[in-house]
């Protein structure tokens, strides 16, 4: 099987996230993408963060009918930092066998090499780096002897962010139209980042 994973805060999940996942089982023909919400994400700090359960269950919604795409709950369930490594030695006791990739941006991929050991991460899974824009700048000289694990492709951009939309929750915008419909109405529920 070949297995990826996307992880990320997802505070929370957007159109984006979704879309990102769709272009790469085309481009990819992934046989599973695992969404894995962090519990508390390694490389962010910031306040009133929403709890893993909002969160899983915001991932859940985001992508219920999306096929080959399955949320775990491994890092919230786990509790404490989240970090890849621990993560993908468990999916590769999970998925014994499998071929693993780990999918992020440009920007992660810059800093990839501050990770909590990040070659033992590349000894379990090949990188697998969208560019927002073919001219999106992938080189980092401390990665080069790793090149053969790195598998770099162009996806259109979905311009927004989950900090973005927070902020036009916060000041009363509309973010309908950058939102699976359940994970809006959920927001709206549970009043989430009107506060």
């Amino acid at each position: 099987m070949k297995i990826a994973l996307l992880g990320g805060t997802f505070d929370p999940p957007h159109l984006g996230h979704r879309k990102l996942c769709e272009n790469f089982i085309a481009m990819m023909d992934f046989d599973l993408i695992l969404i894995v919400p962090t519990y508390i994400p390694p490389h962010k700090i910031r306040e009133g963060i929403s709890s893993g359960e909002d969160r899983f269950t915001m991932c859940s919604l985001a992508f219920e009918d999306v096929e080959k795409v399955e949320v775990s709950p491994l890092e919230i369930d786990r509790g404490g930092k989240s970090f890849s490594y621990d993560t993908l030695c468990a999916l590769k006791e999970q998925y014994p066998g499998s071929e693993m990739f780990f999918l992020m941006g440009t920007d992660m991929f810059r800093t990839f090499h501050e990770w909590y050991r990040y070659e033992d991460v590349l000894a379990l899974c090949k990188l697998c780096v969208c560019r927002r824009y073919e001219e999106d700048d992938v080189t980092n000289d401390i990665l080069s002897p790793f090149s053969d694990r790195f598998i770099f492709c162009s996806a259109e951009p979905f311009e927004v962010s989950s900090t973005q939309i927070r902020e036009k929750v916060k000041n009363g915008e509309d973010v309908s139209a950058l939102l699976a419909p359940k994970v809006y109405d959920y927001i709206k529920t549970r009043k989430l980042y009107s506060k």
